[in-house]
């Protein structure tokens, strides 16, 4: 089944160039076609056993700062230095169990909010560039971030504190 309505489909970018793409599917690194033909990509959806540390707030990159704005879920690194949020076991458990292109459908036609699809990605323990490249848009939102729409560069935001 494929989702026909491109205002019900999260919006993201190409991971090589940049380009704005429509996802299908989240599960899957955003790439566009023209850059697809020439990589390859492993898909962040394997995600096997790793030993983790807690971050604390002051060890998290700055480029990082808006994940801290949006939740206090917990933040680590893993010993290959990959930045992710710590995995939830039992959901984790649970993904490997589920169709995950199947709740993706579920999401773009209204089956559970956007918050609540973000708070799934931070469950599995979904890296925080990966969780960018799928819910940048979202973050924007949230944050109330404009961007050139050309570059992609923050115009504005509004005062966090």
């Amino acid at each position: 089944m494929k989702v026909t309505d491109p205002d019900k489909t999260p919006n993201a970018r190409c991971v090589n160039c940049g380009k704005r793409i429509h996802l299908i599917s989240a599960c899957r690194a955003p790439i566009c076609d023209e850059c697809r033909e020439t990589t390859f990509l492993f898909p962040e959806s394997v995600i096997e056993m790793r030993i983790e540390k807690i971050l604390k707030k002051e060890e998290i990159p700055e480029c990082y700062n808006d994940h801290l704005l949006l939740s206090a879920h917990p933040i680590v690194m893993t010993d290959i230095g990959t930045i992710r949020y710590k995995t939830n076991n039992a959901i984790r458990w649970c993904c490997d169990h589920i169709d995950l292109n199947e709740m993706c459908i579920a999401f773009n036609y209204g089956a559970f909010t956007e918050e609540e699809y973000m708070q799934f990605y931070r469950d599995i323990g979904y890296s925080l560039c990966g969780f960018e490249e799928i819910f940048g848009d979202a973050m924007d939102r949230l944050l109330g971030i404009v961007r050139d729409p050309e570059t992609g560069k923050e115009i504005s935001r509004k005062k966090t504190s």
